[in-house]
This record gives C-alpha cells, structure tokens and sequence, in this order.
C-alpha cells in the first residue's frame, strides 16, 4: 500500500497482511496483531529513514488531499512513525478528530523524553503487559478541540 511519510511524500509500506478481503481474522493473525508483531517489517522503514518509531502512523497516500483540505498538512512535517499518543489512547477506538488532535498534539510537543515515554507506554500496552492501568498517571490528557 502506498502510505504518506513526511513531507506528504509516497512510501509502499511493508506489512504482515492479516486480515484478506473482510474475512475474520483466525487465531495466528490476531496474535500477531494483538501482540503488534505483524508491525515489524516496518523497522525496515525506521532504517531506510522513510519512518521513525514514534510518530503519527502513515495514513494512505489516497488521503492526502483530504489532509490538506482539512488543514492538517502539520501532520505530516514529521516522520510517520510506529506507535505514537493515537496507539496508545485507543487506535481503532477513537474517531478521525481524535486521532488528529493527538498526532497534532505529538507533533507541537515532540521530545525526546515524550518519544521515550510513548515507547515505554506502548510496551506497557501490549496484552502480557501485567496491567494496562499501570501507565494512566503519566500520559498527557487529551489536547483540546481546535
């Protein structure tokens, strides 16, 4: 698939494809995506210098106008990355206008420290992780609506 990297320029994304045209995903594909591995092929992306490890995930290059119209072209001044605040606060459970004010939020408070504190997070989050509560008190709460 062709995604968006920094800069509103192209990528073909490397991926484990897991779900095959809607069908329900069986019991290997959804431990590989609970567990974030089928992710992995995109450390190739971190090494090639097209994403980082932290940052907004890249959206596909078919929404590139659509970003731009909504003014949300400062998504895309940094690196897509991995895992970013929009993983960690509910990825698929939040709505676009969510998703957005946190990848903004990243992008104006973007740190090393705050690049630590998602990895860290995002580990805490996986399923083996011993509690996904233990992390609350040190996220950001939610950027205000714009």
């Amino acid at each position: 698939q062709n995604r968006l990297g920094i800069h509103f320029e192209e990528f073909q994304i490397l991926k484990i494809r897991t779900i095959y045209d809607g069908e329900k995903i069986d019991g290997f594909c959804q431990f590989l995506r609970q567990f974030g591995i089928d992710e992995l092929p995109q450390l190739i992306h971190v090494i090639k210098g097209e994403m980082s490890l932290v940052g907004p995930r890249p959206l596909l290059a078919e929404y590139s106008e659509t970003l731009r119209k909504l003014g949300l072209e400062k998504r895309q001044s940094v690196k897509p990355g991995i895992t970013g605040w929009t993983q960690i606060k509910g990825r698929n459970n939040l709505s676009w206008p969510e998703k957005f004010r946190w990848d903004l939020h990243y992008v104006e408070n973007k740190t090393l420290l705050a690049d630590l504190q998602i990895l860290v997070l995002t580990i805490l989050k996986l399923p083996f992780a011993a509690s996904n509560d233990l992390h609350a008190h040190f996220e950001p709460k939610a950027p205000e609506a714009q």
